[in-house]
This record gives C-alpha cells, sequence and structure tokens, in this order.
C-alpha cells in the first residue's frame, strides 16, 4: 500500500430534529384524526408528525 490517502469530511446534519407540540396543536390533530372515517396516517403525513405520535396521543386525550 502507498502511504498516500485521500478523505473527504462529509458535513452532515441529522435526519431529523426533535419537535415540540403545542396543546393547541395537538387538539387540533386529535380532533381531525378522532373524526368518523379518518384516516390517521394521512392526517399524520399533512401535519408532519409521525403515525406513532397521533396514536398516542388520541389515547392520552
Amino acid at each position: 500500500m502507498s502511504g498516500d490517502r485521500t478523505f473527504q469530511v462529509l458535513d452532515v446534519s441529522p435526519a431529523r430534529t426533535r419537535r415540540t407540540w403545542s396543546r393547541a396543536a395537538k387538539e387540533m390533530i386529535v380532533a381531525e384524526a378522532s373524526e368518523a372515517g379518518a384516516n390517521v396516517s394521512a392526517v399524520a403525513r399533512a401535519h408532519g408528525a409521525s403515525v406513532q405520535q397521533v396514536f398516542r396521543w388520541r389515547r392520552e386525550a
């Protein structure tokens, strides 16, 4: 092996950052997800929340 080595420094930001949801936002999302015929996955995606989080908020409400 030769002594010549090259490398790249990658500047990588985290894929996701932790979000903080206001009580009003949670209540609005839960109300929308609780409507008859609502698709919880679609509601979560529309608001940028995870499906698991919306189900947890619904359970806690």
